[in-house]
């Protein structure tokens, strides 16, 4: 769900509409579930829990929307990680569409390069601490740039080759469904980023991306909107493959990254 806050202020920071206040229901009691589940998983190894996307902005809307967290960690996990994921989205499937974790590590918060640089923005502006200590209120406001764009989105090119098998080799159509969904969200993500960032405004909105996209390379417009249906938002079934999503609409975001890297 878009965040109608997400931009970048006068000082050229970025801003979202994540707030402080009083989670909505029932999504407080998803989350309170999930760190229960969580540190009865990791122990001491979790450091905190952090809530982010149309949840953590007030933007929610049962039972389509997701509830997003991250589990920031002294040890990794990512095993652990999984199975509650996989265990809260099953009990709470009445109320959310699925329940995404994904981890991060403080070691990485502590980098001075662009994957730490990225980290402590993406806790700063789009997450709100929901258990633990709250390290990003001491971190500064970060400033929209290309060089965050590129480090927000990692290594694009190592995550749609990893990715492209796995959906080819899932026996249960579901699952191949859901890992098409995810790899539609993040090409649609790397190309809301940089291309906002190249036009010197910030989103990492999917539908903004596909307008991004048909203003920067029109002939990939359509792959775009594919990519939006391929991500559920909204749901609808897409008329080209993901392979021919990754690959081309991927593949143009690839070089584009590489390009702005250097």
């Amino acid at each position: 769900m878009r965040d109608p806050r997400e931009g970048v202020a006068a000082d050229g920071t970025i801003t979202t509409g994540v707030h402080d206040g009083p989670l909505m229901p029932p999504y407080d009691e998803v989350v309170a579930d999930a760190v229960v589940e969580l540190r009865t998983r990791l122990g001491d190894d979790l450091h905190s829990v952090h809530l982010y996307g149309s949840v953590a902005t007030g933007q929610a809307r049962p039972p389509t929307s997701d509830v997003d967290l991250v589990a920031l960690l002294v040890t990794p996990r990512a095993d652990d990680i999984a199975t509650a994921a996989e265990v809260l989205s099953a009990r709470h499937a009445a109320i959310v569409r699925e329940v995404g974790i994904g981890a991060g590590d403080l070691e990485t918060l502590d980098r001075d390069d662009r994957a730490g640089v990225a980290e402590r923005a993406f806790l700063k502006h789009y997450c709100r601490c929901v258990d633990g200590p709250d390290l990003a209120a001491a971190f500064p406001p970060a400033r929209a740039s290309l060089d965050l764009a590129v480090g927000f989105n990692g290594n694009l090119a190592e995550v749609l080759r990893s990715v492209r098998p796995r959906i080819e080799a899932a026996d249960d159509p579901a699952v191949g469904r859901a890992l098409a969904a995810r790899a539609a969200r993040k090409v649609l993500m790397a190309a809301a980023t940089l291309l906002s960032a190249r036009d010197g405004g910030w989103s990492t909105d999917r539908a903004a991306a596909v307008d991004l996209v048909a203003r920067h390379a029109p002939h990939l417009h359509h792959l775009a909107r594919a990519a939006l249906g391929w991500a559920g938002d909204p749901v609808s079934e897409p008329d080209v493959a993901i392979e021919a999503v990754l690959d081309d609409l991927g593949g143009w975001l690839v070089a584009e990254y590489a390009a702005a890297s250097v």
